[in-house]
């Protein structure tokens, strides 16, 4: 094989891994994209129970003092 042949299949062989490298950092960029959306989500869900969580107690502690008088 001549040389020239040779390093245009090592050229291309890296190309290949290059590109399937980029496919799957793709891949991966997505899936934690996902996962971010997903926790943002999380984290919002979580926000609106504690607001209840908070006002419930709020409403406990008024009750208790309104019975205490």
């Amino acid at each position: 094989m001549p040389f020239y042949l040779g390093a245009f299949l090592a050229v291309a062989l890296d190309w290949r891994a290059q590109a399937r490298n980029v496919a799957l950092q793709t891949q991966t960029l997505q899936a934690l994209e996902a996962r971010v959306a997903a926790l943002e989500e999380e984290k919002k869900t979580l926000g609106r129970q504690n607001e209840a969580y908070q006002a419930s107690l709020k409403l406990a502690h008024e009750a208790k003092e309104e019975a205490g008088k």
